[in-house]
């Protein structure tokens, strides 16, 4: 059985190294992810490209997970169900490895596609204002299981974490070990 790295030598050696492995240690290098990057959205990207959300605020507990944290959770096996909240476009830009697009205008009547057991992790860009709304209405419904990833996906790549572009792979995997 091979023992994979802890995650804080993982980040260490990206520090020390520029390049983050991913959870099969091999150097993880996007095409034009430098680029996206630069470009990712910033705090005011939301009230912009979803100004019928813009002044909604959750009245709802929201429960925050950091990259990292759900980096080492994938990494020892466990399977959230990973909710990209953006539009279609967005999501073949760049998203998180088997991760379901279910938009945030979505979210109410595709309820039933999220999962009553196990972790839900819900993200888009930072801030993470557009998925805490998504994670009210799920709470709302009745769900308890759900976390917002802290630092959306520009958290996730800027750790070197994988990043798919395109249509999802279907189906969806087990594990990323």
């Amino acid at each position: 059985m091979r023992r994979l790295p802890s995650l804080a030598a993982a980040v260490a050696a990206a520090l020390l190294t520029g390049v983050a492995p991913t959870v099969a240690d091999e150097p993880v290098r996007v095409e034009g992810l430098a680029d996206w990057l630069a470009g990712a959205p910033g705090p005011d990207h939301a009230a912009r490209a979803y100004p019928q959300y813009a002044q909604q605020k959750p009245s709802t507990p929201i429960r925050l997970m950091g990259v990292a944290t759900l980096m080492g959770r994938l990494r020892l096996g466990d399977r959230p169900f990973i909710v990209d909240v953006r539009t279609y476009p967005e999501f073949l830009e760049a998203h998180l490895p088997d991760a379901v697009n279910i938009p945030l205008a979505e979210v109410e009547k595709r309820i039933g596609e999220f999962p009553r057991q196990g972790t839900v992790v819900l993200y888009r860009a930072c801030p993470h204002h557009l998925a805490s709304l998504a994670s009210e209405k799920l709470y709302k419904a009745g769900y308890r299981n759900m976390y917002v990833l802290d630092e959306g996906i520009p958290g996730w790549a800027r750790m070197g974490y994988p990043i798919e572009q395109g249509p999802p792979k279907a189906p969806r995997r087990t594990s990323l070990r």
